[in-house]
């Protein structure tokens, strides 16, 4: 694993060589890997049972910590995500809505 000094060492002030290649060649990767996951999480959808679910407000989907293998895709409503740190104190990462997908695999 490189760190970010050998990074920038690696890459600053030397345009035209290979080393200044490397943030694009790890950008591609990136981007592989994301289309490589989304790919997976298709195939399982199509392969998987489905089943409709429905849930009340204040419903617990799962809980932080907790194994989960589940594919939700919110279909009307929203979702309500948390962060509980360690001290207990609780902070709204964001809410999903309509055609947003939570992937808890």
């Amino acid at each position: 694993m490189m760190d970010k000094s050998m990074f920038l060492h690696l890459t600053e002030g030397r345009r035209g060589s290979a080393a200044a290649a490397i943030p694009k060649r790890m950008a591609e990767r990136v981007a592989a890997r994301q289309r490589s996951r989304l790919n997976r999480a298709i195939e399982l959808m199509q392969s998987a049972p489905t089943q409709l679910m429905r849930f009340s407000r204040g419903d617990v989907l799962f809980r932080q910590g907790q194994p989960v293998s589940h594919f939700y895709i919110v279909k009307s409503g929203e979702l309500q995500s948390c962060f509980r740190s360690s001290t207990g104190e609780e902070a709204e990462l964001g809410q999903l809505h309509s055609r947003h997908f939570l992937d808890t695999s």
